[in-house]
This record gives C-alpha cells, sequence and structure tokens, in this order.
C-alpha cells in the first residue's frame, strides 16, 4: 500500500468518529432537551394543580330591594314603614322548623326561599321590640308571590295596636294606586301606594295619632276611581 493511501485510510477514520461523535452530541443534547421539556411540562400540571385546589371566592348574596313606604313623626317621635326584599335567604337567617303545635299542622308549609320583611317603627321603636333581624320577614315564592301582595292591618306597641299611636298599612290590589283613610273627627289622610323595584310587593302607610280612630278606608285607581270602601277597621 503506498503512501497516499494509507493518508486517505487515515483521514477517512478520522472523519467518521468525528460524525458518530457529533451524532452522539446530538443525541445527548436532544435527550436533555426532551427531559427539559418533560420537567416543564410535569411543573406547569403541578402549577395548574396548586391553582385548582385553591377554593373560588364565594359569590356574595345580592343586596335586598329595598322601598320606604312611608315616614315622619307621630306625637313628636319617628314612624316609618320599610319593605325589604332578599331575592335568596340572606347570610345568618334559618327557616323555621315545620309547625308541630296541633293547631297548626294543617298549614301549608311556605314555599320559595326568598324573604319579605316588613319594617315597622313606631314611636322610635321596631314594632314588637323583635328579638332578632328576621322576626318581621315571611318566606316567599319569588318576586310575585300572591300569597304576600295583598293584605292589610293596624299595627302598634301599645295593647295590640288597639291604642296609643298607631300605623294603618296595606296591601292593596294592583289597580289601586292611593288611598285616604276618614278619621271619626273628620279629618282625612292621604296615602300612595310604593312598590318594591322588580317585585309585585307594594304598600301604603297611614299614622293614627293617639285617640283618633278610623271610620273609613278607600282605595282608589290611577284614575281616581273607587274601588273598595272598607269600614271594618272602627
Amino acid at each position: 500500500m503506498s503512501t497516499t493511501q494509507v493518508k486517505k485510510l487515515v483521514t477517512a477514520a478520522a472523519v467518521g468518529v468525528a460524525a458518530v461523535g457529533i451524532t452522539a452530541a446530538a443525541a445527548v443534547a436532544s435527550d436533555h432537551h426532551q427531559q427539559d421539556g418533560a420537567s416543564a411540562v410535569r411543573q406547569t400540571a403541578a402549577s395548574t394543580s396548586r391553582e385548582s385546589a385553591v377554593p373560588a371566592a364565594s359569590v356574595p348574596a345580592p343586596a335586598p330591594k329595598s322601598a320606604v313606604v312611608g315616614r315622619g313623626t307621630l306625637g313628636g317621635k319617628p314612624w316609618s314603614v320599610t319593605l325589604q326584599y332578599y331575592a335568596t335567604f340572606p347570610d345568618g337567617y334559618t327557616p323555621p322548623p315545620n309547625p308541630t303545635f296541633p293547631t297548626l299542622r294543617h298549614m301549608p308549609t311556605p314555599k320559595g326561599h326568598s324573604l319579605l320583611c316588613t319594617r315597622i317603627v313606631i314611636d322610635g321603636e321596631p314594632e314588637g321590640h323583635p328579638t332578632g333581624p328576621w322576626v318581621e320577614c315571611d318566606i316567599v315564592n319569588g318576586p310575585r308571590d300572591d300569597n304576600h301582595t295583598t293584605r292589610a292591618g293596624l299595627h302598634g306597641n301599645t295593647d295590640k295596636a288597639t291604642a296609643g299611636n298607631r300605623l294603618f298599612m296595606a296591601q292593596p290590589e294592583t289597580a289601586v294606586t292611593h288611598a285616604i283613610v276618614t278619621f271619626r273627627d273628620g279629618t282625612h289622610a292621604t296615602a300612595d301606594v310604593i312598590t318594591v323595584p322588580g317585585t309585585a310587593y307594594r304598600a301604603y302607610a297611614i299614622p293614627i295619632t293617639t285617640g283618633q280612630s278610623i271610620e273609613a278606608v278607600d282605595e282608589y285607581d290611577a284614575h281616581n276611581h273607587l274601588l273598595k270602601h272598607d269600614t271594618q277597621w272602627r
């Protein structure tokens, strides 16, 4: 074999070794890259897992819708009537248990998950001196519960509202827009019907001073047509 042939063989061997080295280096680099990618995926998955484990912030209950039915002074002390509607049971409210007293067992269990509260203040104090914030509230079935849209009554803190300063409050029929109360001494008092926004709950309220008594309650529509003449509150 000539010297020239030997040199060619040595050169070819060197090139082959270099190629193998380059291929091995590329394989090692590729392996490191794959390991780094897998590690990144594991870190991302762990991070996502940690984020998922964090509890979502609780959504606050919607604020109640309110309407001031009436307010003023009576015998030098403040009075007011406010209707409040809670679309869902507010925090701290627990529905009462089903009645167990024999005379109440026939009464149907209230349906719904909303509350309608009637906040009445007479002589500067809540009516009946309630022992809790929900005593004046009724469970209603949404914003238009027909079982709680019409009623009327006398309210006061003395002798079950038969004496002293009192209020006459009514939740009238839908067509009623205002009412006039005639007292036995011939005087009159007028009140407009106020509605809680977005609901069918509406009312009017008229103060009654000590010594006054009702002769009649007349309710009118928007065209001033008499819809109801009531004398049962004498």
